[in-house]
């Protein structure tokens, strides 16, 4: 049975609130704001991170979020809405306190994006709200127009409001300074409706202790790594975009503080080859003990005027970089003071620089068994210097080159000059040799040295060379055959025969060279010499090739090449310019980067895909590495590896070779183009097809030391380009010749028309009127000059 009092009393209690006063009003009110507050029991619990700018409280059963603004909001839902309208989609997670397990997990929303989103409000997808979460952002770097400035400071004003109390002004510039700081931007905004609540927009990270815009000095380094000069900076971004950069001062600047860390990357790779060939079994060949080097040096403009000069020395066996030594002429920089000036010329340059780095490796312990270069005596002198037990070896291609161009100065002679015949005068009876060609022109089948007949005895230098293998006696007998017998159309003989080619060739085109199966044709040189000046002068320069057989084929690593320098020489014109003269910081600073890049085949091997010299630069200049090099150097690393893993297939070399015939044909082509125009241009009779006319009688003598090989500093050497070819004069030498000569048989043009030709020769080694002492008729020594005419004339009417 219920207590009657008790409902009474109930009753009494409604009656009494019914009638409550004000105060008791505002005291309910009080303790209904302590509960939803937390004030009293209960403990604060872990909060989800809040967007940037806003603090959020949790209490036991609800809580307060602080707007930038100081305004307070009480409630989720009423936060929610909040932070709705401001463009944030956010949706929060309500986190219980009642575990402690709870309390040290992360916030799911610690690691997401807060930026504001204005295209979908309805949108609930989590971001992140830590006031950090912009960093994973600060490595970027990006193009933007000012405007785009304009356009966020717009949409912050239509979300955002004053921080001050009752202000309701937006944010407008107030300074804009772009002068001075390299490309960036600082812009500052105040409130156009009180004195606070200003911002600054900086486009770049500015280090006071260094005094330096951490962007700009970004920038202006990427040009330095990729080889510009100051021009090329300030055209690009000043000219081209209109940003302006630094002084010219502060590049150089900039130059002079890369420069050591530039310097220091590259020592460094140094001495990892160095290390590497130390820590091989000495008794092994390429080992410190044994090491097999190859070395050239490259001038930085061309001609022995260059006032830069560089020396390199790579590692045989493996391709890496043992010493590099710059040798400048004028510079008087602080940082590359330690390099001193070069007193001596330039040709005396490579042979002093190969003794600046054998003193240093030899101190070092280096024992160099055979040393690889191209015909330069300056750099074999050093070497035997240092090395006299050591062995110099002479590059294949360098050597073949070589070849060709004494057949070039011997094919521009109808008689021995006397410096020649003092050179050979084991050969009697050279005074008595003249050209049958002498006092006229040569034709194609003349049997003189053409320019198709030293073309094709190139092929066969360079035949003999990889058919030798490792034996240099066979390469010396092959050239001897060569010289006597094969360049005369004779293939057998009482003590033997050719045994470099069959004896017949192939006329169903199916057939391999060595292994004719069908009916053929015999066998028969493609140009053989008649003219016997021409036969003794390419006998005379066989000999002396088979003479130095020992120099040219190795006995363990047969034919040999100095690829290896020279392939960094050619990189180094992408990072330094031939056409322009630098001062010795530039040239030590850009040809640093030219080996560097160079070199990332060997640091490919040794450090992987993911290596780059260029991060370390930024490293050590303490500079952030912009986000997104990582990834692209490694895929650049990769492809490169993969486009020359494709260069090496037989595909790909066969392709090769169809290119350099179809270049060829083309170039018939354009010849038999010209010939058919009515006004012909050409340079002289060089073009014409039918061989050169001597100038005079022959009697011109040169210097006899002319014939003499010399160093050949040109670096764009491929023997590897043409080892298909496998036969003397079988191949696609004797196919492009044939399909040379039927185009020209096809395409020749009618002889009445060319009668009527009119021939422009540009030339300016004769004068029309004949003359080879003067080239025009402005000159007192010819006979068309005009005041000597009218003299004449007048004379004669006297």
């Amino acid at each position: 049975m219920a207590d009657p009092t008790e409902g009474a009393s109930s009753s009494r209690g409604l009656a009494k609130n019914r009638k409550r006063t004000k105060k008791a009003r505002y005291a309910a009110l009080s303790r209904q704001g302590n509960v939803s507050q937390g004030y009293g029991k209960g403990a604060r619990s872990s909060t989800c991170e809040p967007p940037v700018g806003y603090d959020v409280l949790e209490y036991e059963r609800d809580q307060v979020m602080t707007t930038p603004g100081k305004h307070k909001v009480h409630g989720r839902a009423a936060s929610e809405n909040v932070l709705r309208e401001r463009g944030f989609n956010l949706s929060f997670v309500s986190e219980s306190s009642s575990s402690d397990s709870e309390d040290d997990q992360p916030s799911p929303l610690a690691n997401l994006e807060s930026t504001p989103d204005t295209t979908n409000k309805e949108s609930h997808h989590q971001i992140g709200a830590s006031r950090d979460s912009w960093k994973m952002m600060a490595r970027s770097v990006f193009i933007a127009f000012g405007e785009s400035v304009g356009f966020l400071v717009d949409q912050v004003n239509d979300k955002r409001t004053c921080s001050t109390e009752g202000c309701n002004g937006i944010l407008v510039p107030s300074s804009v300074q772009r002068v001075g700081l390299g490309g960036n931007m600082r812009v500052e905004f105040q409130c156009s409706g009180c004195v606070g609540g200003g911002v600054n927009f900086d486009s770049s990270t500015f280090v006071r202790e260094g005094k330096r815009q951490l962007l700009g000095h970004s920038v202006a380094l990427s040009f330095i790594l990729n080889g510009q000069t100051y021009e090329k900076y300030s055209q690009t971004l000043c000219l081209g975009l209109g940003i302006p950069v630094f002084s010219e001062d502060t590049y150089t600047g900039i130059l002079k503080k890369a420069y050591p860390h530039i310097h220091a990357v590259l020592n460094r790779q140094i001495q990892r080859a160095r290390m590497d060939m130390k820590e091989m079994d000495p008794s092994k060949v390429g080992s410190w003990k044994r090491a097999v080097t190859s070395g050239d040096g490259v001038y930085h403009t061309r001609g022995y005027h260059s006032k830069n000069m560089s020396v390199l020395l790579v590692d045989y066996k493996e391709n890496g970089l043992l010493a590099a030594v710059h040798l400048c002429m004028r510079g008087k920089d602080i940082t590359t003071q330690d390099i001193p000036l070069f007193p001596g010329t330039s040709k005396a340059a490579e042979g002093y620089g190969f003794e600046l780095i054998w003193e240093e490796l030899k101190n070092d312990g280096i024992k160099v068994e055979v040393h690889w270069q191209d015909g330069d005596s300056t750099s074999s002198k050093s070497f035997t210097e240092y090395f006299p037990d050591g062995k110099v070896m002479y590059c294949g291609g360098h050597v073949g080159r070589a070849h060709g161009k004494q057949l070039e100065k011997m094919a521009a002679c109808k008689k021995f000059t006397l410096g020649y015949q003092q050179k050979h005068s084991k050969y009697k009876g050279l005074d008595k040799l003249v050209c049958h060609c002498m006092g006229k022109k040569h034709k194609p089948t003349c049997g003189c040295l053409s320019p198709k007949c030293i073309k094709q005895m190139k092929i066969n230098h360079f035949a003999a060379l990889v058919q030798s293998g490792t034996d240099h006696e066979l390469y010396a007998k092959r050239m001897r055959v060569l010289g006597e017998y094969h360049s005369k159309n004779i293939h057998s003989w009482k003590d033997g025969q050719c045994d470099f080619h069959s004896d017949k060739r192939c006329t169903c085109k199916k057939c391999t060279p060595l292994d004719v199966q069908c009916e053929g044709k015999p066998y028969s040189t493609s140009h053989p010499l008649t003219c016997p000046m021409h036969s003794m002068a390419y006998k005379i320069e066989v000999e002396e090739r088979a003479a130095k057989s020992r120099d040219v084929i190795h006995p363990d690593m047969g034919r040999g090449h100095s690829n290896y320098p020279e392939a960094r020489n050619n990189v180094l014109i992408r990072y330094r310019s031939k056409s322009i003269s630098l001062n010795r910081l530039a040239y030590c600073t850009w040809t640093d980067i030219g080996l560097l890049q160079g070199n990332m085949t060997w640091c490919y091997k040794k450090y992987g895909g993911q290596y780059h010299w260029v991060t370390e630069v930024y490293t050590a200049m303490e500079l952030p590495i912009p986000e997104g090099v990582v990834e692209t150097a490694k895929k650049r690393n990769e492809v490169r590896m993969q486009r020359l893993e494709v260069m090496k297939t037989e595909k790909a070399k066969d392709r090769r070779i169809a290119l350099k015939v179809a270049r060829a044909m083309a170039q018939e082509e354009r010849k038999r183009w010209n010939k058919g125009r009515r006004v012909q241009h050409t340079y002289g009779d060089e073009e014409a097809g039918d061989g050169n006319e001597d100038a005079g009688d022959g009697n011109e003598e040169t210097d006899g030391e002319g014939m003499e090989e010399t160093g050949d500093n040109e670096t764009d050497v491929d023997i590897e380009s043409e080892s298909s070819s496998s036969g003397s004069d079988s191949g696609s030498s004797d196919g492009e010749d044939d399909e040379a000569d039927n185009l020209l048989s096809e395409t020749a043009m009618p002889s009445k028309i060319r009668k009527r030709a009119t021939v422009v020769s540009i030339t300016r080694k004769t004068c029309v009127c004949g003359g080879s002492d003067h080239m025009r008729r402005s000159s007192k020594k010819c006979p068309q000059y005009k005041p000597r005419q009218q003299k004449e004339s007048n004379l004669s009417k006297a």
